[in-house]
């Protein structure tokens, strides 16, 4: 989403796109490395053989979810 955002910036505004380069790549590698943080540790409890919660999914159109 990162380099889609800088390119489309680009299109329309080349200075802004200079001052807004930076900001936007290091909230992307933030991004990137958290993600492979997660990645990493759910692999460890994979591997671990700890049993992951059952998830119930309900209707979300139903008055009671809502509430």
């Amino acid at each position: 989403m990162f380099p889609r955002l800088l390119i489309q910036i680009g299109v329309f505004n080349q200075a802004l796109m200079r001052n807004m380069a930076l900001p936007i790549l290091v909230t992307g590698a933030a991004g990137f490395v958290l993600t492979a943080w997660h990645l990493l540790r759910a692999k460890k409890v994979a591997a671990e053989g700890a049993e992951a919660e059952e998830v119930s999914f309900d209707n979300p159109f139903s008055l009671r979810s809502a509430v």
